[in-house]
């Protein structure tokens, strides 16, 4: 399982990642942790998983092989994140500067002068990994 702050990019990302590769997996988008610390969402994410444990336990299926949080550096510290997560066991996975990185790398190697936000966002807009601002942000 995926949780994700991300509000388009990164779900749809994801999920098409598990239709390509036949996973069994779901992405979740914290609506209420969007745009939030990363220590909310992983809280969310071992909230979910928890959940889902106990779901499992009791109607005796698999729960979750892995549970991942996945959130931007932006201005955040990530310390208390990672020490939660490690606590939850959630995997935390963080894109620095932004998840536009991810998207880049899979069409050249990310440039150095992708070190800010904006400058990735404005590479991955050129290479036409998302749309321009004010669309509707998706994967190709």
């Amino acid at each position: 399982m995926i949780v994700t702050n991300g509000k388009v990019t990164e779900k749809e990302y994801f999920e098409r990642l598990v239709d390509l590769y036949g996973l069994r997996g779901r992405v979740v988008i914290d609506k209420g942790a969007a745009g939030r610390d990363p220590k909310t969402l992983v809280e969310r994410a071992a909230d979910l998983k928890a959940k889902e444990d106990e779901e499992a336990r009791k109607e005796r299926f698999d729960s979750w092989e892995s549970v991942w949080a996945v959130t931007d550096v932006d201005d955040f510290s990530m310390f208390a994140a990672q020490q939660l997560a490690k606590q939850e066991a959630v995997s935390l996975a963080v894109s620095n500067p932004c998840f536009e990185v991810w998207l880049i790398d899979h069409v050249i190697v990310c440039p150095e002068s992708c070190a800010e936000t904006k400058a990735c966002e404005k590479k991955a807009q050129e290479l036409g990994v998302t749309c321009s601002r004010g669309e509707e942000e998706q994967v190709t």
